[in-house]
């Protein structure tokens, strides 16, 4: 998917076919590995946006967590996510039309994280996006190209392809239906049976912790919250520990996905 993702940008030739963007098209690409740089965090966006003042700098790059002294420091020692953060950064500011994405969210802190979600669900041009934050996935609401075994299925939304096992959404070509075969025995009926059961409820917990974070969320944002940073820390603490827990639960739930698809394999 990363490999895609540099051949659509320009980045590396295809094996075979063309790629061709659309006229007027201005694309940016924020990959995994960044690469070394010279200079200092903060002449990065100075460089680039003279007409800057220092203040508008360092209140843009606060955004991504880069705050105090920290905007000082020489590229050349930051780690791999904080080089992330610093291309993200400069991506905001470039305003391209089309985006290139790998995995953004991979390294963020919190805040950084809900910068950059509010950021993409505000931006006006094409997003291509290779990630596996459900979260943001969730958010953004975007058709998913769903790469598996060589193969790729475009779905609707994610809640789209969350129903895919209860059929109501399918791709959109399809293999002619094969002859129906024997029943199965009573035993193989009962592992699709307590395989849709253990899938059903995996999804009604996504639901309910989903809906946790949403409403953690919202309370940070809460000037009561705000004011307290006692408080504010704890209430950022649990949506961290929700957001593991429904990581957790999406990992089972493919999991799950994939022993259903092999068991309908083996019919």
């Amino acid at each position: 998917k990363s490999t895609l993702l540099q051949v659509l940008d320009g980045h590396r030739r295809p094996s075979s076919g063309m790629v061709r963007l659309g006229q007027g098209a201005r694309p940016s690409i924020f990959t995994q590995q960044q690469a070394r740089r010279a200079g200092r965090v903060i002449d990065a966006i100075w460089d680039k946006y003279p007409r800057f003042t220092e203040l508008e700098v360092r209140s843009h790059l606060a955004r991504f967590n880069f705050r105090g002294e920290d905007v000082f420091k020489p590229c050349s020692n930051l780690s791999g996510g904080e080089l992330g953060r610093l291309r993200l950064a400069e991506m905001v500011l470039e305003r391209p039309n089309l985006l290139f994405m790998d995995e953004p969210t991979n390294h963020l802190d919190i805040y950084t994280r809900e910068s950059l979600t509010q950021a993409l669900a505000a931006y006006e041009g094409a997003l291509v996006l290779v990630t596996h934050d459900r979260y943001l996935m969730q958010t953004l609401a975007c058709p998913i190209l769903y790469i598996e075994d060589g193969k790729a299925v475009r779905y609707g939304s994610f809640a789209a392809l969350m129903n895919r096992n209860k059929g109501e959404e399918l791709p959109a070509a399809k293999e002619p239906a094969a002859p129906a075969r024997p029943a199965y025995g009573k035993e193989q009926r009962k592992r699709r049976a307590d395989l849709r059961a253990r899938l059903k409820a995996v999804e009604d917990e996504i639901e309910a912790v989903s809906a946790k974070v949403v409403e953690l969320e919202n309370e940070i944002n809460s000037p009561e919250v705000l004011r307290d940073h006692v408080l504010l820390r704890d209430k950022c603490d649990e949506l961290e520990d929700t957001r593991f827990h429904q990581q957790e639960l999406f990992d089972e739930w493919e999991k799950l996905l994939e022993e259903q698809e092999q068991m309908e394999r083996e019919e």
